[in-house]
């Protein structure tokens, strides 16, 4: 799909386990890093290594974001190189609740935004 979008993109993909030991092997050269995994565990260590490598890049992670409502308790916080789009809240749902994405897309879309913002060069606070 993404190929169909846009023909001159270059997706190189890894079917492995992250782990400290090859999260700076496999992301190192982006330019911006979009943090997008599920389990808490993993999005610690890949936050935690990214910054703790020094390398001065971006980072735009997400957190609290399953499930739906609480709208106006989304937004992004910057911190240094790391920017952390969601309600960071630790709630998660009911179970009877059931897997509801609505919050999903709207960080994602959030995150992506940010992304631009920063790749672009533009100051929150200046933007035209």
């Amino acid at each position: 799909n993404l190929t169909a979008i846009n023909p001159d993109v270059h997706i190189c993909t890894h079917k492995v386990v992250l782990d400290k030991s090859n999260i700076m092997e496999i992301f190192g050269e982006t330019e911006l890093l979009i943090e997008a995994v599920d389990r808490a565990e993993t999005k610690s260590l890949l936050i935690d290594t990214w910054l703790g490598s020094r390398n001065g890049k971006w980072i735009v992670a997400a957190s609290g974001i399953g499930g739906y409502g609480k709208t106006d308790d989304i937004k992004a916080v910057r911190k240094g190189r790391l920017v952390i789009c969601g309600d960071h809240s630790r709630d998660s749902l009911p179970e009877k609740a059931g897997l509801m994405a609505p919050r999903v897309w709207m960080v994602a879309c959030m995150q992506a935004n940010e992304a631009l913002e920063i790749l672009l060069g533009r100051d929150r606070e200046n933007l035209p």
